[in-house]
């Protein structure tokens, strides 16, 4: 029997979540056996609520330190193929972990989301140049390049690529790491482009997870439709999705007098099966990573912008804007794109639509990551789980005091 284990603790909204849903749901209709490891009270959204009961669902027990989980146990046969995918670096070390404990041979793989954070480059925590800093660089270069030898990392974007190899030295190709589209492409709908060109008012959308700083331009996009509202352009602003955050998203749309407050539609979260639906009325779409992609391959005029930050600064249409879809470089005022696409006539804001819609009008490959293979199964020997515990607590400790200090002696 094939056997997929999913190491993830949430099935909400997202990047990876966008991934596992159509991953998932082509796994059930090859009749895959499927193991969520996850939490005794995980969050679900209703994307994925018809497929939850077809899901064997393990439960992982946290103890002491918040990212320490007891191993459970899975029982599989030995004729079995497993593939147990995970998202951070410390999932993947314990899905090592898993493995060895259970007697399970699998094909062991780890799918980068990000280009930058502690949950997946540990030395994110510490200060950039300093001696501790380059200790753990080291530490994480050996552990990457024994992934990328082994044929067990994978990335959903290029920057993420760049992102390894500018941290460690590396020169790996993207076509050879990155995992290829896979959702499933549409016929250019042109009568579908018309009507939203002739639709009132002015509508842009943007998806996403609620969560500062990394997604902080929301806050900037509020603030930029508001000004344009003030200065006379009809103009709503759709915002989809949800998240830690979504009191500053509410509290920055309340902050506006009710003639600009308005304009302002904050919606659940939308299956990306069912997505389309809620962009039928919506003229463009400015947001980052995957949902820029969505929204092109939904036949948007769709901008990217900058990530890590609560000003909303973009890089100006598809295709020439792609290489930017993850990025914390400086861009454009988002007013001037908006203003240009708001000001279109029907011939051009057809055309940029379909720039978009080609951007990503790319053969789909929903089987990538099943039809992969280790080079050997990935084992740590003794000596390298050991240090790799005492790397690993060491500098989450290290972490933990030095905000202790700053705080106290700086702030």
């Amino acid at each position: 029997m094939k056997i997929l284990i999913i190491n993830y603790k949430n099935l909400i909204l997202g990047g990876i979540e966008h991934y596992l849903l159509y991953l998932i749901q082509n796994c059930l209709q090859k009749k895959f056996r499927i193991i969520w490891l996850t939490t005794d009270s995980p969050i679900v959204d209703n994307s994925f609520a018809k497929f939850v009961p077809r899901l064997e669902k393990v439960v992982v027990k946290r103890f002491g330190l918040k990212r320490f989980y007891k191993t459970p146990k899975i029982q599989i046969n030995n004729d079995d193929e497993v593939i147990f995918i995970s998202f951070s670096t410390y999932d993947f070390i314990f899905s090592e972990r898993v493995c060895r404990k259970n007697k399970i041979n699998a094909k062991l793989f780890y799918i980068l989301p990000h280009f930058k954070g502690v949950n997946y480059y540990y030395e994110d925590c510490l200060k950039f140049g300093s001696v501790m800093y380059k200790i753990v660089v080291n530490h994480s270069k050996k552990f990457f390049n024994k992934l990328i030898n082994n044929n067990s990392l994978f990335c959903f974007a290029d920057k993420q690529v760049e992102s390894i190899n500018t941290r460690y030295d590396l020169n790996l190709s993207v076509e050879k790491i990155k995992i290829p589209p896979f959702e499933p492409v549409k016929n250019f709908d042109l009568p579908l482009v018309r009507c939203r060109f002739r639709s009132k008012p002015f509508t842009i959308i943007s998806v996403g997870r609620f969560e500062f700083p990394h997604k902080g331009y929301l806050i900037g996009l509020i603030d930029a439709v508001a000004t344009l509202i003030i200065d006379n352009y009809d103009i709503n602003l759709k915002i989809v999705g949800h998240g830690p955050d979504k009191e500053k998203i509410m509290e920055k749309i309340n902050s506006f007098p009710e003639y600009i407050k308005k304009h302002f539609i904050v919606l659940s979260p939308v299956s990306p099966l069912e997505i389309a639906d809620v962009m039928n009325d919506v003229h463009m779409s400015i947001s980052l990573a995957g949902a820029v992609s969505q929204a092109a391959r939904n036949f948007l005029i769709s901008v990217p912008v900058r990530h890590w930050s609560y000003s909303c600064e973009c890089y100006g249409f598809l295709p020439e804007s792609k290489a930017n879809i993850l990025s914390i470089e400086k861009g454009i005022d988002v007013k001037d794109i908006i203003k240009q696409v708001y000001k279109m006539d029907e011939a051009s804001f057809i055309l940029y639509s379909r720039k978009s819609y080609e951007t990503f009008n790319l053969d789909i490959d929903q089987d990538f990551i099943l039809n992969q293979k280790n080079v050997s199964l990935f084992r740590y020997n003794l000596i390298e789980r050991i240090s790799n515990s005492v790397f690993n607590s060491g500098v989450r400790l290290a972490t933990f005091f030095s905000r202790k200090i700053l705080k106290k002696y700086v702030y």
